[in-house]
């Protein structure tokens, strides 16, 4: 008689929908929102997610950010608890960091960058909708 086993419990963490992922460029003179779809450089002040910090070797904002540096793939939940017990209004950045962060309307997202010249910060974003 074959035995029976059970099945798998369901997967605790609930599937959230990424709103929007790409690449995005930024830098001191021209801040980025990473709410609009897609992302808007040269948005309204208040709406400004992330730009190049005056001294070029930061991201600086209202927002907080946070480096991800866990071996395990970002998710949403983890972004955001990141950036909730560590985030600060300014990181520094490197060719392939990740950093997670929190948006202007309060969504959780990941910018993986993919360059850092003169200023300038090319980057790949995932963007994922507010859990509300």
């Amino acid at each position: 008689m074959p035995q029976e086993t059970a099945p798998l419990p369901p997967d605790p963490t609930p599937t959230v929908k990424i709103r929007w992922d790409g690449p995005v460029t930024f830098d001191y003179w021209n801040s980025i929102d990473l709410d609009t779809l897609p992302p808007n450089k040269e948005p309204d002040e208040d709406a400004e997610d992330a730009q190049v910090d005056y001294n070029g070797v930061t991201i600086a904002g209202s927002r907080q950010f946070a480096p991800w540096t866990d071996e395990a793939s970002p998710t949403r939940q983890g972004c955001s608890d990141l950036v909730s017990t560590q985030g600060d209004n300014r990181i520094e950045v490197a060719k392939g960091q990740l950093i997670c962060m929190k948006t202007s309307e309060g969504r959780t997202a990941l910018l993986k960058v993919n360059s850092f010249d003169e200023g300038t910060v090319a980057a790949y974003a995932v963007i994922w909708e507010s859990s509300s």
